[in-house]
């Protein structure tokens, strides 16, 4: 056998070494570069944006996210790590509130970086020596904030997987023979816990075969705390239906208002009827740090187990969360523990209580205590505190502000950092009272966020609750924060809000009534005069008049009215054709009105497209109503309509003019292209065709309009005479550049730009001074 053939297995190299480990190092090095650059200057700069929002076809068209046969190539890759970067959102802009994390630490990520290089798992002394003693710190001193001095716990994924740990070792402590028996060896048992308390208690009740159905509700007060007096009441139902109540879930920082209960008066209340109590203070256990503020978790030591993250208010970065156990008792390893041979040997020459992973309901089991040790290790103690402080600070700051402004109205005032409001737009003010007020009130969060985060500027998390219509949550986490965020994000707040349910320059406002024999669909307050099936939900306006009643606030109403009145028709043609709304929008919806009036137009064909092909209808019913119809065939849709289509007259019929093919539209306006010079190839000089008039009203109720261009953008109302042309605008408003350079990063709107820039590479100077010949 050759040399050449004995290292090899089929087609595998045995002998050589990894070929692409050396491409893939320099990948490395330069993918750090973009994520330096792109993901930790950009993304904390106030000047970028917090996200550049897609669409998810938009984005998987951009992404590329197939997987193929074949790998890319090395620039294709970094350009992927780029675009990764570039539409991901960006957690650590100091304006990014929608989640109780936020920013970030750079000591605290670096401990990241390094758990991910070293990629072992925390389960034996052996493979994670310097890991195993170093969990064992940290614990050790989150127990002393707590105030235990003995005790156990563990690194878990994730708040609620330390809530399941806590209610499954708190079953165990109760019926310890659950584990070998199941639910057979247990009577039915209740759980305890606010209504509201993290969902995770529902999902743990469900994961372990308890029952969500055996999670007993206790109320809680206006602030958001539980009320022990319902407790006790809720203790007593619970045994009086044979239940054995085993669990008590206080909340410490609840994730919505922020609200702590009253853990002492709890604690006694479980002592008193000796139940587990277990606090969950995932999110506000870190006041722990700070003496002034420590004392809304007073009696949080006399808890049985406690879930704290410090991947929140801390920064250590997701995840780092923990539950902790007064008890040391090895009730973690008790519970859990199944002595697997091939890892936990016993004869093994090290302590082998130090091969904690037995105590864990996971094998392979991530790092999560360097991040917390290396960031404490560089602030300190006092460095938490005074993260902690600044974050309250700021907090009653931004309440403050807010008080002083009328267009904001706080749920309650809370004790912690979250801040919870409605916004209430100019238009609202002082109609407290009006029957639909709280249904408006509610539209207003989803819309502004909606604003906000395609505009890129910040991002706030808003949610309805027990009654509360949809309003704000702010969280203040963030150390980079400064009260100039706060002002920037109280002044975005009525800068995207404060055009809600104004009527602006309306010059209308459409009604649809009740169809009478008269074929009466709508009534125009203005012009004082009755609409035609043709003119309901399109009545004419002047131009940019948003109609309020298609305000942002009210995406569908037209179409919604325009489906209301073609219920009543007989036409079931027309009706089918009303499916296709949904697809085309309300210009399909306007062409089937448009086709309501087969009766009532001379030679009237049904549109092509996916409108289907018709015969002709009848022209018999067309005089009743004909001198109204003929003054209106242009028609501006109403703010809010996506390309607001026009109804052109053509050949006696009404079309469309998104239906209409180029050439089309163009005769429909008597409009010649103009043609070149064949020897010169400028533009020749042609007699255009006087242009049809189609008639807009203004606001003097004057009709004088004349329409050249047809595409409408949907985001600014300026108007095109191709699609073209209305396609490369809407780029300006996506901010989407499809033309890269091949030599660089940057990235061009059109291909013309794009050449051009590629001659800074080049060094191509076509163009030449005739008199300095520069």
């Amino acid at each position: 056998m050759s040399s050449s053939t004995e290292g090899m297995n089929g087609h595998v190299h045995l002998e050589e070494c990894n070929m692409y480990e050396s491409d893939g190092k320099l990948f490395l090095s330069e993918a750090f570069d973009v994520i330096m650059k792109e993901i930790l200057h950009k993304g904390t700069d106030l000047k970028e944006k917090v996200c550049e929002w897609k669409d998810p076809d938009q984005l998987r068209a951009l992404m590329d996210l197939d997987l193929r046969e074949h790998g890319e190539s090395h620039e294709q890759l970094l350009q992927r790590v780029r675009d990764v970067a570039r539409y991901s959102v960006k957690t650590c802009h100091p304006r990014f509130f929608n989640q109780l994390f936020a920013g970030v630490d750079y000591h605290a990520l670096t401990g990241r970086l390094i758990t991910e290089t070293l990629n072992t798992s925390q389960y034996t002394y052996e493979v994670a020596p310097v890991f195993v003693l170093m969990e064992e710190e940290v614990l050790r001193q989150l127990r002393s904030l707590v105030g235990w001095s003995e005790g156990d716990g563990i690194f878990c994924p994730g708040g609620s997987m330390s809530n399941m740990y806590a209610m499954n070792v708190a079953r165990y402590s109760a019926f310890p023979q659950v584990k070998t028996q199941g639910l057979w060896a247990t009577p039915r048992l209740a759980i305890f816990t606010s209504q509201q308390s993290h969902y995770s208690m529902k999902k743990g009740a469900a994961f372990l075969g308890i029952g969500t159905d055996n999670i007993f509700i206790v109320q809680v007060d206006e602030s958001g705390s539980m009320i022990p007096e319902d407790l006790e009441a809720k203790i007593v139902q619970a045994k009086s239906q044979d239940a054995v109540p085993f669990f008590i879930n206080a909340t410490a920082g609840t994730t919505v208002q922020g609200a702590f209960d009253p853990l002492n008066r709890i604690a006694d209340i479980s002592e008193r009827n000796g139940i587990w109590m277990h606090i969950d203070a995932a999110w506000g256990g870190s006041v722990l740090f700070s003496k002034k503020h420590k004392h809304l978790v007073a009696g949080i030591e006399r808890a049985n187990s406690v879930t704290w993250n410090p991947h929140k208010m801390l920064l250590a970065g997701l995840q780092c969360s923990v539950v902790l156990f007064r008890e040391d008792t090895d009730l973690l390893m008790h519970c859990y523990s199944a002595k697997a041979t091939y890892l936990f040997q016993q004869d093994k020459f090290y302590d082998t209580s130090l091969d904690t992973g037995d105590k864990s309901i996971q094998c392979g089991r991530k790092v999560d205590c360097l991040k917390l040790w290396l960031m404490w290790k560089a602030i300190g103690t006092h460095g938490f505190s005074e993260r902690v402080d600044k974050a309250f600070a700021l907090a009653r700051y931004l309440v403050e502000e807010m008080e002083k402004r009328d267009n904001f109205k706080l749920v309650c005032k809370g004790h912690f950092v979250n801040v919870c409001f409605w916004y209430i737009p100019p238009s609202l003010r002082g109609k407290e009272n009006s029957p639909d007020y709280q249904e408006r009130l509610s539209k207003v969060a989803p819309v502004i966020k909606e604003r906000m985060i395609k505009h890129g500027t910040m991002m706030v998390g808003y949610q309805p609750m027990d009654g509360y219509v949809n309003f704000f949550r702010m969280v203040v986490v963030s150390p980079q924060l400064t009260t100039t965020d706060m002002d920037f994000f109280l002044n975005e707040i009525e800068k995207l809000g404060k055009d809600l349910y104004t009527s602006g320059n309306v010059s209308c406002v459409c009604k649809l009534k009740k169809l009478s024999d008269k074929k009466t669909l709508g009534y125009c307050k203005r012009r004082r005069a009755r609409l035609g099936p043709l003119m309901i939900g399109a009545c004419v306006v002047s131009k940019h008049s948003p109609c309020p009643e298609r305000s942002s606030l009210y995406p569908n109403t037209h179409t919604h009215t325009l489906t209301a009145a073609m219920s009543h028709l007989s036409n079931s043609s027309v009706r089918d054709h009303m499916k296709w709304a949904g697809l085309l929008g309300c210009e399909a919806v306007l062409s089937s009105m448009a086709l309501m009036q087969a009766g009532s137009m001379p030679s009237h064909k049904k549109m092509g497209s996916h409108l289907g092909q018709g015969q002709r209808e009848n022209n018999h019913s067309h005089n009743h109503n004909q001198d109204t119809h003929s003054q209106h065939g242009h028609m501006v849709l109403p703010s809010g309509v996506s390309c607001p289509p026009l109804l052109i007259r053509k050949d006696g019929d009404f079309h469309s003019s998104r239906l209409l093919d180029e050439k089309d539209m163009q005769a429909s306006q008597n409009v010649q292209p103009k043609k070149k010079n064949r020897k010169s190839g400028l533009p020749t000089k042609m007699r255009e065709k006087p242009q049809v008039e189609i008639p807009d009203v203004n606001d003097d109720n004057s009709l004088s309009s004349q329409v050249q261009k047809n595409f409408i953008c949907e985001h600014c109302y300026s108007a095109f005479r191709s699609s073209y042309h209305l396609k490369r605008h809407i780029l300006t408003h996506t901010g989407e550049k499809p033309f890269g350079c091949d030599m660089c990063d940057m990235r061009f709107i059109q291909r013309y730009h794009l050449e051009r820039h590629k001659r800074v590479h080049s060094g191509e100077k076509p163009y030449q001074c005739d008199r300095c010949q520069q």
